[in-house]
């Protein structure tokens, strides 16, 4: 679940130059800025985010250099749409 730190604005803005976000972790990153998780892990995240009157995501599904097939990305591409999106 969304930190409430993270959904009130207390991390460094997601446009910040990268030298402000240096000393983070990948895992801090991820909490701070990704919404990752299972189905209903992101759809609640992203409704925390509705709640704030937020209109609008950028999704993404990067493929991660070669350890995700094409495959793999369509997939989650096909279970966001069908498990998350259709949550709104």
């Amino acid at each position: 679940v969304a930190t409430r730190k993270r959904m009130t604005g207390e991390v460094a803005a997601p446009n910040s130059p990268v030298e402000e976000h240096k000393d983070l972790s990948l895992d801090q990153l991820a909490r701070e800025r990704f919404l990752v998780g299972d189905p209903d892990t992101v759809a609640s995240e992203i409704r925390q985010y509705e709640e704030m009157g937020i209109g609008y995501i950028n999704v993404s599904f990067p493929p991660q250099g070669d350890r995700r097939s094409q495959e793999d990305i369509n997939g989650a591409i096909r279970l966001f749409a069908k498990e998350v999106i259709a949550n709104f």
